[in-house]
Parts: structure tokens; sequence; C-alpha cells
């Protein structure tokens, strides 16, 4: 892959090879660096976690962060790029003494509060003192969040009381935003204890329904709990002309053990046309063959030919349940080749930890790990050096 490549799925071999390089050729990635800094590359943004910390490696090993900080803040007032992004690294750049950033977010921050845009709140708190926090807590009073936002006011507030202690966070903060914040706390503690009072299990005899959208419901409840009644119903399910009960159907049968959906599972990877494929690798996981290996080596090889990125992911989440599930075969090659393809950080983190736990990783992707885009990826390889 290409360092732009690296640097778009966040892999800490991008930092390395900064590391070595020349200070001509770290000024001629300047501006993919750049574009790295305020647009988020994630796969995934609702299961990968922040770059922040990636990015700043990045920006250290480039010994060029005064080219970088001018640009950092224009940044800051183009609605296009990833606010959240932006905060988050620039906050980590000012706690390192690169650059005073403080005017800038605080600038920053009221004009996406005017504008409902809370995205950055947790970042900009992050620089940890009580004027932060009090600039932060006048926004919320004075530009209130929406309605499905306002658990940020809960989980601010909290946070502000683990850096600053109980006393200082309410002190710091406007009367008024403190009393939302209590009336807030007292209508969920309503609101979870008759949640508690009304909750019925679900009753997992219930026949199947006919109807579309109360299968999809009823479906749910399989997904964690094993399937009572004869698999042949689900596999009969994966057919289904709604896309959403074929996969829900498909994740039920990933619990049982049986012939048929072996034989299901087949037929689905046989198939690059058909909805489950490559996805049905997850029903393979309590239904394993001697042929497996070669089967699921040729099939992630096709995949990888199709060059279609989407299917190398979905293959990558799938077939996490098999490699879990079946830890005595010889599977490092093809984790190996997963782990190199995947683009999602969060999926790579997951076959890292497959090798680890295999004693399978070796040296080179230790050292690249320990400067992976995602965190936990980079604490589970530091525990091991």
């Amino acid at each position: 892959m290409s360092f732009e490549q690296d640097l778009a799925r966040g892999r800490g071999r991008a930092v390395l090879f900064l590391q070595s390089a020349d200070q001509a050729t770290r000024e001629r990635y300047r501006e993919p660096i750049l574009h790295a800094c305020c647009n988020n590359y994630a796969y995934d943004t609702q299961i990968e976690g922040s770059r922040d910390a990636y990015l700043l490696d990045m920006l250290e090993v480039t010994k060029d962060i005064a080219w970088y900080t001018p640009h950092l803040r224009a940044a800051f007032y183009d609605p296009t790029l990833d606010t959240d992004q932006l905060f988050g690294l620039c906050t980590r750049l000012h706690q390192r003494g690169h650059a005073d950033f403080t005017t800038d977010l605080y600038a920053a921050a009221e004009q996406l509060a005017a504008q409902g845009n809370y995205d950055w709140d947790d970042k900009l708190l992050a620089l940890g003192d009580a004027k932060t926090w009090q600039h932060i807590a006048v926004l919320l009073g004075t530009y209130p969040l929406p309605e499905d936002e306002d658990w940020r006011l809960d989980y601010l507030y909290e946070e502000a009381q683990k850096l600053l202690g109980r006393r200082v966070a309410r002190h710091a903060a406007p009367r008024d935003v403190i009393f939302a914040i209590l009336a807030l706390r007292f209508q969920r503690r309503r609101e979870r204890k008759r949640n508690r009072t009304t909750y019925r299990a679900p009753d997992l005899s219930e026949p199947m329904p006919k109807n579309t959208e109360a299968l999809k419901r009823w479906l749910i409840r399989f997904r964690n709990r094993p399937f009572p009644g004869d698999p042949a119903d689900l596999i009969a399910l994966t057919y289904h002309e709604n896309p959403y009960v074929t996969w829900r159907a498909m994740l039920a049968l990933g619990n049982l053990t049986d012939p048929r959906i072996r034989t299901r599972a087949l037929e689905a990877l046989a198939d690059p046309e058909e909805a489950l494929y490559p996805a049905a690798v997850r029903l393979l996981a309590r239904n394993t063959d001697a042929r497996d290996l070669v089967l699921l080596t040729g099939l992630f090889r096709d995949i990888q030919a199709r060059n279609e990125e989407s299917q190398v992911y979905t293959f990558s989440v799938h077939f996490r349940d098999y490699a879990k599930g079946n830890p005595e075969l010889p599977l490092t090659p093809l984790l190996l080749s997963i782990y190199e393809n995947t683009p999602s950080s969060f999926t790579r983190r997951t076959y890292v930890e497959l090798l680890l736990s295999r004693n399978d990783a070796p040296p080179w992707l230790l050292t690249e790990c320990r400067y992976d885009c995602d965190e936990e990826t980079r604490s589970h390889v530091a525990e091991r050096l």
C-alpha cells in the first residue's frame, strides 16, 4: 500500500515511514497529512474511535508542526470539515505545548453552538481547566441542546466533575445549567424506574408472525438467544424479500448447529450476487468442516480480486466468530491477510486480538500497531511489549 492508503486507514506504518524519512520527503506529504487532519477517514464512524492521538503522532514526526498550525486554525471555520476531529487534535497539540489554540477553540465552539452543533464539546473539555468548563456551560445555557441530545448535558457535567472535582464543576457553571442537569437526572431516574416495572421478557415460544414488520421485531430476540424451533424456519427466512428479515434470520442461525445451516451457508458463499454473500461465513462458525481452511482462504482471495472494499469489510466482520470458535485451526496466514486488507480500524483491532491470543503476531505487526489510529489496538500491543 502507498503512504496515502496507510494514512487513510490509520495504520501505524505511515507514522513509522515518516519517522525514517528525510525532511524533504516529509514535506512532500504535507497536503495529504493536512487533509487527514481535517477530514475523518474512518470507514465506519459509528464504531471506530477518535484518531486524535494518531494524528498527533503523525504531526510530531513531521518535525514541521509550525507549517500545519495556521492551516488548522483556518480549518475551524470551514463547516465542511470534521469538527470533532479538529477539536480533539488541536486540544492535544495545545496540551503538548506545540501551539496555543485556546482562542480559536473557544471562538469556534461558540460559532458551532449557535448552529446547534455540539460535536466538539468533550474534546474541548479535555483541556481540563475550570475556565473551559465554564465556557462550555455558558454556551449550553445560551444555545440549548436539541431534545434528542440532552444526554450530553449530564455526560459533560460528569466529565467535568471527574476532571475538576464536584465542587469546582458545580460552581463554575451557571446556576440555570446546573438546575437543567438536575432536572434531567430526575427525569431519567423516573424513566428507569418506570421501565423496570413495565419490562416484560420476550416470550420465545410465540409463533412466527406473518407480517413483515412484526417479523423484524420477532427475529431480534434471537440475536443472542438460541432459536427454540426448527432451523428450517429460519433458513426459509434467509430467502425473504425484505433484506432486514434476511439479515436477522442469518444472525439467528449463527447461534445454531445443524447440517442444513452449513448447506445454506455454502450455497450463499458460492454466489457473489447472493444477499448473504459473504456474511454467511458466520454460519460456518458452529458448523465446521475439515475443508474450511481451503474454502475460506480461496473465498477471501476471490473477494480481494474483485477489489470490492465493502465485501472485504463484511467478510472481516463475520469471519471473526469462525476464528474465535476454532482456535486450533492454522488460520494465521488468513488472519494476517484480513488484518492487511480490512478497511476498518475496528475490525483490524479484532484481528490483532486474535493473533495475540494465538501468540502468532509477528514483530513487525506489534511495532506498527504501537502507532495505530485505534487506541485499544495500541493498548493491547503495549501490554505485550
